[in-house]
């Protein structure tokens, strides 16, 4: 995510960022940040979710950005997610997806965090 300051911001340590700097936010090192994130590479849904179920806010507000931030959010986040829900239930309904007991997933970061090399998985219909 690349932000360009309005105004002047000076940073710990003196630094000036003046506007018209190019200002770098590298999302995937906050979502991996452990002093947002206890276990941030641990596979944890539950992190964001209260005892109850609910929705949990307790994390920075900027601690988790899959779609930006601010004005310049991505006008289409709403639209994946609610597609995302809608997708992967009508999967879950129709088919058990298994992954080997084994298996280990590998990341590969490019301009997209993706698994690296084919996902190893058993479907079959309900």
């Amino acid at each position: 995510m690349a932000r360009d300051p309005i105004d002047p911001v000076e940073l710990p340590g003196g630094q000036v960022l003046r506007p018209g700097t190019d200002v770098i936010i590298p999302i995937g090192g906050v979502h991996r940040d452990e002093r947002l994130w206890n276990s941030p590479l641990e596979f944890r849904p539950s992190r964001f979710l209260d005892g109850d179920g609910s929705s949990t806010r307790d994390r920075h507000r900027m601690a988790y950005l899959p779609f930006g931030t601010g004005p310049r959010i991505c006008i289409g986040s709403n639209f994946a997610l609610q597609e995302l829900v809608l997708v992967l239930a009508t999967i879950l309904q129709r088919y058990e997806v298994h992954a080997p007991h084994d298996w280990q997933l590998e990341a590969y970061s490019g301009f997209i965090r993706r698994p690296r090399g084919d996902l190893p998985l058993r479907v079959v219909r309900r």
